[in-house]
């Protein structure tokens, strides 16, 4: 793979969509939506996905803007067991006129909190990774809706938005959904989209957009539910963004992350 130019604050960089069954926030347009801060309205919450709702959940696609592909099988107690799939995508700067449902997400899930002039007095970027969970195959027994697999990066660490099997649900809380930790539970499809303040360039510098690679990303599991065959690949347009094979992959049965040492906190 080639690598692929970085992306300076004033460019307008390749709309890459969600796919399809992933909320309207964060599905591609042609015109860019405007931003706007949320207002006040409750949070919709969604129910996590359970066995029924398999014949929906469709393969993450590597798609050519990917920077980190890490993939999984979980295993439930029932013996139930899923393929997990999360494609990071390349970083993009605030006031990137192809990918503003993006910010808009991240506006919308911290009512309020933050808007279109804070990304741009901070600089943010904002990263947006796809998550798969198929049913493994042979795998004829339903997943227990009790049983989450919990989503990195943190809200701990950095603001998230969650569409999909990851809209509106996370640990709880009177906190803004953009504050709440992601999970679910049973096939399906989601979207992350992450807001990294300081990321993107000043006008007239080099590119960084290299922030994404010091959080971790990929999934954790309480003891009910085991990850085996944990397998991440930093792609070349990765590696020239800031990903390095020195950053350590963690494989055990509870936790299989991209899992760079020291993550920040980004707020």
């Amino acid at each position: 793979m080639t690598h692929a130019a970085i992306v300076n604050s004033r460019s307008i960089a390749p709309a890459v969509l969600f796919p399809l069954l992933i909320t309207l926030v964060l599905s591609g347009c042609s015109t860019p939506s405007p931003v706007s801060v949320a207002t006040s309205a409750p949070e919709t919450v969604v129910k996590a996905p359970t066995g029924s709702d398999s014949v929906t959940a469709t393969p993450t696609p590597s798609d050519p803007d990917a920077t980190l592909v890490l993939t999984a099988v979980a295993t439930a107690a029932n013996g139930s067991k899923l393929d997990l799939k999360l494609v990071v995508h390349q970083p993009t700067p605030f006031d990137d006129l192809a990918s503003q449902t993006v910010p808009v997400a991240v506006i919308t899930d911290c009512g309020g909190a933050l808007s279109a002039s804070v990304f741009s007095a901070g600089l943010w970027s904002f990263t947006r990774a796809n998550i798969s969970a198929i049913p493994s195959q042979g795998s004829k027994i339903a997943w227990p809706t009790s049983s989450h697999i919990d989503v990195m990066p943190s809200a701990s660490r950095v603001r998230i938005a969650g569409r999909g099997m990851l809209s509106g649900i996370g640990n709880s809380g009177t906190e803004p959904a953009c504050a709440r930790d992601k999970f679910f539970a049973g096939p399906g499809n989601g979207g992350l989209a992450v807001g990294i303040p300081g990321d993107s360039p000043i006008a007239g510098t080099a590119g960084r957009f290299t922030r994404w690679a010091q959080h971790s990303w990929g999934f954790s599991v309480a003891s009910d539910i085991s990850l085996s065959e944990c397998l991440a690949e930093i792609t070349p347009l990765g590696s020239s963004l800031g990903g390095n094979a020195a950053t350590v992959t963690t494989r055990t049965a509870g936790r299989c992350a991209f899992s760079p040492p020291n993550e920040p906190k980004e707020f």
